[in-house]
C-alpha cells in the first residue's frame, strides 16, 4: 500500500487494501493454525507426559537419595502412613456391620 499522503488521505487503491487485507488474513490463519496445534489436547498430553518422564526421574532420585541419608524421618512416616492406612481400613469394616 502506498503511504504517500496527497491533501492529507492516505493513497492507497481498491485491489492494493485488498491484497493487504488478504495477506494480513492470511497471516493470522497462520498463526491460529500454529497456536492451535500447539495447544492442542494430544500435543499438551504429549508434552506432559515427556516432562513427567524427565523430572519425575529427577524427583525419584532425590526422594531416593534423601531417605537413604535420613532413614529414620523415612520410618516414622512410613509408620504414620500405615497407621493411617489400617485405620482407614478398619473405620470401613465397622460401618459395614
Amino acid at each position: 500500500m502506498r503511504t504517500s499522503t496527497r491533501g492529507g488521505y492516505w493513497n492507497a487503491s481498491s485491489r492494493e487494501i485488498a491484497q493487504e487485507l488478504e495477506e494480513t488474513r492470511k497471516e493470522i490463519d497462520h498463526t491460529l493454525h500454529a497456536l492451535q496445534e500447539r495447544l492442542s489436547p494430544a500435543r499438551m498430553l504429549q508434552r506432559a507426559r515427556s516432562t513427567i518422564a524427565r523430572d519425575g526421574r529427577r524427583w525419584r532420585d532425590a526422594v531416593v537419595r534423601t531417605a537413604s541419608e535420613n532413614p529414620l524421618p523415612v520410618l516414622v512416616v512410613g509408620v504414620g502412613v500405615v497407621g493411617l492406612a489400617w485405620a482407614a481400613i478398619r473405620g470401613a469394616q465397622s460401618r459395614r456391620r
